[in-house]
C-alpha cells in the first residue's frame, strides 16, 4: 500500500512538472537563506574584532572593538582601525601611551550619537607623563551630529610637576558638526600643562575651535618648569597646518572660529587657513587672556603666544572683529594675513583685575601677567599693514613701546628709536631698548613658511646693544616625522651685535 502511494506521488509530479520545479526551487532557496543567515551571523562576528598583539593591533571601527584594542595595548603599541563607519555613544579614554590609527579621514568615519563632552578623553597618567609617551590621534572622520559640545579633552602634568607632558600629537582628523550655541571649543587642553603638536587636521562647522589651558592657579606660574617665557621655544603647545572653514550655515555661539588661550596656557598658531564664510554673526580670530579679577573667582592668563604664517580669507559674510584680542602677558605676533570684507583690528585689551599689583605680584619681577614684551609686525589686513591699538580695556596704563612694538617704517637698520622695523641685513645701528628689527628675504609681510623660518628678530637689549632675539621654532614640528630627541632643543640662546 505504502508502495502504491509513493508510486502514485511520483506519477502526480510527473503529469504536473510546473508544481514539482517550484517545490524543488522553494526547498533551495530555503537551503540558501539558512546558508545565508549563518554566513552574516559569522561574518557580522569577525568584522567586529580587536586581533593582534604588542606591539601592533588591529580593530574595527566600532567602539567595542576599539576600546578592547587600547584595553589590551600595551604603553608604545599602535592600534589600527580598519576602513568603515561605525556610531559611538560612549567616552573613548585614553592614558597611556598608545598610537590610535585610523585609516585616513575619508575612510576611518565615526559619527556620535550622543551628546559627549568630550567625545574623546586624553590624560596620560604620571607613568605616561615620566616617561615621555607619546599619545597619538590620527587619521579619523568625527561627526558630531551637531550634538558634540567637545571632541577631545586632554589634561596634562599637574602644576607642582616636574616636567610638562610633551607628547601629544592630532594629525589628519576632520571634526565636523560640533553642536553650537555653547560656547565649546572643539579641542580643550586644561588642567594641566601639555606640549606637542596638532596638525594637518580639517574643522568644518565647529564652534570654537582651540583652547589651550593650564590649570588655573599661581603655582604654574611660580613652577621654573613651566614658566619658560622664550619666543621661538618648543615648550608650547604648537597648532599648525589646519584649515578652518564652515562648509554650510552655522549659527554663533560668540567665539565660534576663535582660538582662545588663558589660565596658564601657551601655544604656537602657525600657517593655519581660516575661511568664515557661512558664519551667521561677528567673530574674533584670537584670544590671548590676561588676568582677571584674580585670585578670587576670576581666572589666571595665558603664560605666552606666537601667532605667524596664517592666513583668513572672508570674502563675504559676517565680519572678523578683531585679528589679535591681545589682553595679557607675552605675544609675538607677525606675518599674518587677512583678506576680505571687514577690517579686523588688533587690540591691547588688558582687563581690570589683570594688573600685576592687583594680582599679588607687585612689580611684576616674579612674572609678568600684563601685556609685557609683545612685538606686533607684517600683520597684512586687505593689503595695509596693521598694528596694535589701544582696546576697550586699558586697565594697567599699558602703552606702546613700553609694553608693546609695532611696526615702524622709521625704524631702520642704521636707527631705530621706536617700534620694529624689517629689511634684508641684520641691523648695527643705534637704538633704544625694547625695539625690533626683523631680517628676512622677503622683509614685507608674507604667510610663505619658506620665508618665516628662515628669518631671525633682532631686539636693542641695552642702547645701542642688538640682540639676536628670536628664530621661529623648527618646521615642520619634529613630532610630525617621529623625532623625539631633537624636540627640546637648549632655549635663551643669543647673539649680540655691539
Amino acid at each position: 500500500m505504502q508502495t502504491k502511494k509513493r508510486y502514485a506521488h511520483t506519477s502526480a509530479c510527473r503529469s504536473n512538472s510546473s508544481r514539482c520545479k517550484s517545490l524543488s526551487l522553494l526547498a533551495a532557496l530555503m537551503r540558501w537563506l539558512a546558508l545565508l543567515l549563518l554566513w552574516c551571523i559569522f561574518e557580522s562576528a569577525a568584522w567586529a574584532a580587536c586581533t593582534g598583539s604588542s606591539p601592533t593591533w588591529t580593530s574595527t571601527p566600532d567602539y567595542a572593538s576599539v576600546s578592547t584594542c587600547i584595553t589590551n595595548a600595551s604603553r608604545g603599541d599602535t592600534v589600527s582601525v580598519s576602513a568603515g563607519a561605525a556610531s559611538w555613544n560612549t567616552q573613548l579614554s585614553l592614558s597611556k601611551g598608545v598610537k590610535l590609527i585610523g585609516s585616513g579621514s575619508g575612510s576611518t568615519i565615526i559619527t556620535f550619537t550622543a551628546a559627549l563632552s568630550p567625545a574623546i578623553n586624553i590624560v596620560p597618567d604620571a607613568t605616561a607623563i615620566a616617561n615621555e609617551e607619546v599619545i597619538r590621534l590620527s587619521g579619523f572622520t568625527f561627526d558630531g551630529t551637531n550634538t558634540v559640545t567637545q571632541f577631545i579633552n586632554v589634561r596634562g602634568a599637574s602644576p607642582s610637576g616636574t616636567k610638562p607632558w610633551r607628547y601629544l600629537i592630532i594629525d589628519h582628523n576632520k571634526f565636523a558638526n560640533q553642536g553650537g550655541g555653547t560656547p565649546d571649543p572643539a579641542i580643550y587642553v586644561l588642567g594641566g600643562q601639555t606640549r606637542g603638536v596638532i596638525y594637518l587636521n580639517i574643522f568644518d562647522r565647529c564652534d570654537m575651535i582651540l583652547r589651550p589651558h593650564g590649570a588655573n592657579t599661581f603655582t604654574e606660574w611660580t613652577n621654573s618648569a613651566y614658566n619658560n617665557f622664550s619666543y621661538g621655544s618648543a615648550d608650547q603647545l604648537f597648532f599648525e597646518d589646519n584649515t578652518i572653514l564652515w562648509s554650510s550655515p552655522y549659527t554663533n555661539a560668540g567665539n565660534t572660529g576663535m582660538i582662545q588661550g588663558e589660565q596658564g596656557g601657551r601655544a604656537v598658531v602657525r600657517y593655519n587657513h581660516w575661511d568664515p564664510t557661512n558664519l551667521s554673526s561677528q567673530t574674533d580670530f584670537s584670544d590671548t587672556h590676561g588676568f582677571q579679577g584674580f585670585p578670587g573667582n576670576g581666572q589666571t592668563g595665558e603664560m605666552i603666544v606666537e601667532y605667524y604664517g596664517n592666513t583668513l580669507t572672508a570674502p563675504s559674510g559676517p565680519q572678523i572683529f578683531q585679528l589679535f584680542n591681545h589682553r595679557g602677558s607675552q605675544g609675538m605676533y607677525h606675518n599674518n594675513v587677512f583678506t576680505g570684507s571687514s577690517t579686523p583690528i588688533i587690540s591691547a585689551n588688558q582687563y581690570p583685575g589683570g594688573c600685576n599689583a592687583a594680582v599679588g605680584n607687585g612689580d611684576g619681577t616674579l612674572y609678568n601677567g600684563e601685556i609685557n614684551n609683545t612685538y606686533v609686525f607684517n600683520n597684512s589686513v586687505n593689503g595695509t599693514i596693521s598694528g596694535m591699538v589701544v582696546g576697550p580695556n586699558n586697565a594697567c596704563g599699558d602703552v606702546e613701546n613700553t609694553n608693546w612694538w609695532n611696526y615702524n617704517a622709521a625704524c631702520t637698520s642704521s636707527s631705530c628709536s621706536a617700534g620694529i622695523g624689517t629689511g634684508t641685513t641684520p641691523p648695527t645701528g643705534t637704538c633704544t631698548t625694547g625695539v625690533g628689527y626683523w631680517v628676512a628675504s622677503t622683509p614685507t609681510p608674507t604667510p610663505s613658511s619658506a620665508v618665516i623660518q628662515s628669518a631671525h628678530f633682532y631686539k636693542c637689549t641695552s642702547p645701542n646693544t642688538w640682540t639676536l632675539y628670536y628664530t621661529p621654532y623648527t618646521y615642520p614640528h619634529p613630532l610630525r616625522t617621529g623625532s623625539s630627541s631633537s624636540v627640546f632643543p637648549p632655549s635663551n640662546l643669543a647673539a649680540t651685535v655691539q
